[in-house]
């Protein structure tokens, strides 16, 4: 089993903001072809793994999904955290310590 660097998530430290303005929008047809692929059901759960500033998490979400991202820097959940308020403000997204968010 190889161990996570976590000297990594230093490099966006005060980065979130610029990162998620800078990170282009991801196509709608990946999306579509997510749903075609793994047949998303209502209430299905499913785990992002570096889910940076939740950018797919909040597609994944609006097709009814429970998602659970997680990500080794603190500053882009923070991003993911404020950016998805309209699904904390509905029970939908809990931000968890130590990098781990998830949208219900």
């Amino acid at each position: 089993m190889t161990s996570i660097d976590r000297s990594r998530k230093l490099e966006f430290t005060g980065m979130g903001e610029l990162y998620d303005r800078a990170r282009p929008p991801y196509p709608p047809e990946l999306f579509r072809q997510l749903d075609n692929h793994f047949n998303f059901s209502l209430g299905q759960t499913t785990l992002e793994i570096g889910c940076s500033t939740g950018n797919a998490t909040e597609h994944l979400a609006a097709r009814g999904l429970t998602v659970t991202g997680i990500d080794i820097a603190p500053d882009l959940l923070a991003v993911a955290n404020g950016s998805n308020q309209p699904l904390l403000s509905s029970n939908r997204l809990e931000m968890f310590w130590q990098g781990v968010f998830r949208v219900e």
